[in-house]
């Protein structure tokens, strides 16, 4: 995996809880590619990147800096994500990646104990310095990759493959391409891929007569969003309405909080599961199979 573009993606994420909180500094030298996995990785760094904005009052990103800096050192890429927030205390420190641990008075305290376990599946390690006052520093160590290797799906992967009766016709609409080419890459083993990097695409293919057995959309794009592409849709095609599911990096206002709640579609949060989204195309699939394909 190439870790500059999935840190890129994971910033441009995190980018509605940066911007009124700090400045963001990205510090990434010719960086070797490191043995891991794009989602889960990218998973790792939204979270980090997440946890260090909240650690900082909004309205003051003027005063306050997150920096991410990454260089190779011997056989590992070290990648931190520093904050000059309020920090932490020894006691907190020593248990930060323990399960339901938070400073968050809304936080689950699980996304640092799930990406100390990414990172250590990958062979990697994730360490933390903070000091009351000063800030706090994630240090995330992955190894360099030796060889290119092909990863072999998970039992739950395979058995959501296993039963996909015939190859679904599936759209990918979303305006990041990392997040496109993984997807693609997830489904087209299985699945016919069309990909869209905005909604207007989409529409235009729409009105094209183009049919898709599932059309996976990004909530939130630039000039037209999933939510206005899917009430242009629910009004012209509905059975292609019954078709969609949203991806979401995080709801951050309460339109499309109430949208999600409301539209009657499924959603999957960014980064997904590779066996969560099979399952799911399988799914919607099986309970449209009895329409007609032109």
């Amino acid at each position: 995996v190439e870790l500059a573009p999935v840190i890129h993606y994971a910033a441009r994420m995190a980018a509605a809880e940066l911007k009124h909180r700090a400045k963001l500094v990205l510090d990434l030298a010719d960086l070797a590619p490191v043995t891991g996995n794009e989602t889960r990785l990218g998973q790792v760094f939204l979270n980090l990147l997440i946890n260090a904005a909240q650690a900082l009052s909004p309205g003051m990103a003027d005063r306050h800096t997150i920096t991410v800096s990454a260089r190779v050192e011997g056989d590992r890429v070290i990648v931190s994500v520093s904050d000059t927030g309020a920090g932490m205390d020894p006691s907190l420190v020593a248990r930060i990646f323990e399960p339901f641990v938070t400073t968050k008075s809304h936080g689950t305290g699980l996304g640092l104990a799930i990406s100390h376990g990414i990172v250590s599946r990958l062979g990697g390690t994730i360490e933390v310095d903070s000091a009351p006052g000063i800030g706090t520093t994630f240090r995330v160590a992955l190894p360099v990759a030796r060889r290119a290797t092909a990863e072999a799906p998970s039992q739950p992967e395979a058995e959501a493959v296993s039963h996909l009766e015939r190859r679904p016709r599936v759209l990918v609409i979303d305006d990041e391409p990392l997040l496109i080419k993984a997807t693609a890459r997830i489904l087209e083993a299985e699945a016919d891929v069309v990909v869209a990097d905005m909604a207007k695409r989409a529409l235009a293919l729409f009105e094209q007569g183009e049919h898709f057995d599932v059309i996976l959309c990004d909530l939130l794009m630039p000039e037209m969003t999933g939510i206005e592409l899917f009430t242009r849709v629910s009004t012209t095609w509905p059975e292609l309405a019954q078709r969609f599911v949203f991806l979401t990096g995080g709801v951050f206002s309460r339109q499309a909080a109430t949208f999600l709640e409301t539209c009657g579609r499924p959603w999957l949060d960014k980064p997904f599961r590779t066996d969560a989204l099979l399952a799911l195309v399988h799914q919607i699939t099986a309970q449209n199979s009895r329409e007609s394909r032109p």
